[in-house]
């Protein structure tokens, strides 16, 4: 029986996440994936610590402007700077991808689905690491299907 496809709302970290430090680079890989994230029609979130005038200067400059429907930077969630972790219910988003633990921690103490990255700090990554990170987001879902259908709902 094919499972009808849903789309995310996923939630992605922006520095040492997508960018390393200094904004410079992009992390390996990470253009094309959520290229293809959107292509297939989630909707993508930048959820970010950094200030939006910070923030809409990165995407400007590596191109991602396009690619997120919601932009969600510290002045929107956190003015005073205090770093509380992220709330995906102020988003509405279903995963966040992340490389604080502790945003994947709450999420996942909330129902909702987290995938921990190593922190991007520019250079090389491991090969398959888009790869693992992508798989990491689907299966969640797929995790989240199964278990929707074990308690019945549709």
């Amino acid at each position: 029986m094919p499972t009808e496809f849903t789309p995310m709302r996923i939630a992605f970290d922006l520095d040492n996440t997508l960018v390393d430090d200094f904004a410079k680079t992009l992390r390996p890989g990470i253009l094309p994936l959520l290229e293809r994230l959107h292509a297939k029609g989630h909707t993508l979130i930048l959820f970010t610590q950094s200030t939006e005038a910070r923030t809409r200067t990165i995407l400007r400059d590596h191109a991602l402007e396009q690619l997120f429907s919601l932009v969600f930077c510290r002045e929107h969630w956190d003015p005073r700077n205090e770093n509380p972790v992220k709330d995906l219910r102020v988003v509405e988003a279903d995963v966040i991808v992340d490389d604080d633990p502790r945003n994947i921690a709450f999420a996942k103490s909330i129902g909702k689905h987290g995938v921990v990255v190593q922190g991007y700090r520019g250079g090389r990554t491991p090969a398959n690491e888009i790869a693992l990170i992508e798989r990491a987001i689907t299966g969640g879902i797929v995790q989240r299907i199964q278990h929707w259908l074990h308690r019945g709902l549709r």
